[in-house]
């Protein structure tokens, strides 16, 4: 009976003693959402006199979803596809600008404890940009800039990472998300065509699950 109790009261001590979730190593399925604020944009005609407007948008909402590979040293690799699109509220013009991404990141997981991980990294692909601002002129809604090409993204990533078990893990990221958009584009007003637009940049946060599989 001694022997016995002594024998769990060993292997309790050695279950207390490992981690709750060890690092877990292969592929995984993420899901993410949360919240997405656009910087203003420069929209400068090239014609002399240059004609300048501070193109601002709404704050919006921003999805992703990406499937990827984590060794055990912390490295993981992922694939992922995300979107967001903004109205615009700059006083006189209305419309939208969107970017749908195909990203390929590379986030290294660094322990904090049993169950907490701080994620670095970034991220490098392309984004598709739709920006179609408007303005009235009398009856008319005219366009003042369109465009509707792929571009180059990137993104920096930070976040927080708590494993709820050991093939699923809560995670809070923030992410500085570019499209180097900037370029020139055509405009209904042929007084101000071809008007310059610069790159779109984004802070987002996003709350999300990331499942082992």
């Amino acid at each position: 009976m001694k022997i016995r109790m002594l024998a769990l009261a060993g292997a309790a001590a050695v279950a207390l003693s490992a981690p709750a979730h060890a690092a877990t190593e292969g592929w995984y399925l993420g899901l993410g959402g949360g919240y997405d604020e656009m910087s203003s944009v420069n929209a400068r005609s090239a014609p002399f006199p240059a004609n300048v407007t501070r193109m601002s948008s709404s704050d919006s909402g921003i999805g992703v979803l990406s499937f990827g590979y984590s060794w055990m040293g912390g490295f993981r690799i992922e694939n992922e596809i995300g979107y967001t699109s903004h109205n615009s509220n700059s006083a006189g013009f209305g419309g939208s600008s969107s970017v749908a991404s195909d990203m390929v990141n590379f986030v290294y997981d660094i322990p904090l404890g049993d169950q907490w991980k701080l994620s670095l990294g970034g991220g490098v692909g392309a984004g598709r940009a739709r920006i179609h601002w408007t303005t009235p002129v009398g009856a008319q809604v005219l366009d003042y800039v369109i465009c509707f090409n792929c571009f180059l993204e990137y993104q920096g990533i930070a976040g927080i990472a708590y494993s709820l078990s050991p093939d699923v893990d809560l995670v809070v990221d923030y992410r500085y998300r570019g499209n180097q958009n900037d370029a020139t584009y055509n405009s209904s007003f042929a007084a101000l065509t071809p008007i310059h637009v610069g790159s779109l940049t984004e802070n987002a946060v996003l709350v999300g699950f990331r499942w082992f599989m």
